[in-house]
């Protein structure tokens, strides 16, 4: 027994020796690596953070950013620079981000339509799973609206019944865009012969329903409120799976006229994929303060007007997911 007592001692010490020899001391040879995950933090932040945005300086998606990036520098301590690449409604942006790499200090603000249905409409040469979602920040919701001065239409069933008989023109952002592949499924289903008048932006649109250039418009609620308000155009039901009841009033369900087409749009920040946990909790749980910032809730008041919906990045594949097999359907034969 003491002879084996004594071997075992023995390769114990050769082994401590070898380790100390490698300049390793005999406590950090049975600890794990530590500090690894701080270490790239703290390269993270050493350094400006720069966020893309995919359209134009001084429209709302690049105010909205840049008042975030104001109150974001204040949380991580670094400053946060914006980047404006605008260019085939955001694919541009989507496609020159795949030169970045895993935990690069540049994200990328954008949307669940670019992420889901655009690569699969357009073939574009960036995928879904190029990105990591980070956190999303509100949510755009779109409804259907008619002029009835111009067409006598007031409600769902008065579109149907005005389809059978008429073709439709109607107001999308244009063809390979899921407010277009929408209305073409709802319309054809009713019956009706139907083509788009493009429109660069919502308001555009709404112009164009006035002027009886379209019978039916598809576009975001916040936008179409001050019209509605207005008493000039009128909702009939909105893009969702749900029945709508908040600040835009209440609004029934396409599905309930039997027209599964949801077009709810998610904005978030994303990074490249591969990117380290540690680098993505960081971004997630400072731009979750932001949001809960009273000072910066107060100034995004008066700056946009749409409704806040903040998921981390599970709550977003989920809805990424779902958001696929609507693209899927639209996108079908």
């Amino acid at each position: 027994m003491k002879k084996v007592s004594i071997t075992l001692i023995v390769m114990i010490l050769v082994a401590l020796l070898a380790g100390c020899s490698n300049g390793t001391s005999a406590t950090e040879a049975t600890q794990p690596v530590a500090g690894g995950g701080e270490k790239l933090v703290e390269e993270f932040l050493s350094e400006p953070v720069h966020i893309i945005v995919p359209y134009a300086a001084g429209g709302g998606a690049d105010i909205f950013v840049r008042v975030t990036a104001k109150y974001l520098t204040e949380e991580l301590g670094t400053d946060v620079v914006i980047d404006n690449k605008p260019g085939a409604g955001g694919v541009v942006a989507s496609t020159e981000y795949l030169t970045e790499e895993a935990n690069s200090n540049t994200l990328l603000y954008t949307n669940s339509s670019l992420m889901s249905y655009i690569p699969k409409s357009q073939k574009t040469a960036y995928a879904r799973n190029d990105f990591e979602p980070i956190i999303s920040m509100q949510i755009i919701q779109f409804g259907l609206y008619i002029s009835p001065e111009n067409t006598g239409i007031e409600t769902m069933a008065d579109l149907e019944a005005y389809a059978k008989d008429n073709r439709i023109v109607f107001g999308s952002p244009g063809v390979g865009k899921p407010l277009h592949g929408s209305q073409v499924k709802i319309y054809t289903a009713m019956g009706a012969d139907n083509e788009t008048l493009t429109y660069e932006h919502g308001n555009q649109g709404i112009v164009n329903l006035l002027a009886n250039d379209t019978q039916i418009i598809a576009t975001g609620l916040s936008v179409a409120d001050q019209f509605v308000q207005e008493g000039s155009i009128v909702p009939l039901a909105i893009l969702s799976a749900e029945d709508y009841n908040g600040p835009y009033g209440k609004l029934d369900s396409v599905y309930k006229y039997g027209y599964e087409m949801s077009n709810d749009m998610l904005t978030m920040f994303v990074t490249r994929s591969g990117t380290e946990d540690v680098i993505v909790d960081l971004l997630h749980d400072a731009l979750l303060k932001v949001t809960q910032n009273e000072d910066y809730l107060a100034e995004m008041e008066k700056a946009s007007d749409l409704e806040y919906k903040v998921m981390d990045r599970d709550g977003i594949n989920v809805f990424l997911d779902n958001m696929d097999l609507v693209s899927d359907q639209l996108l079908a034969e």
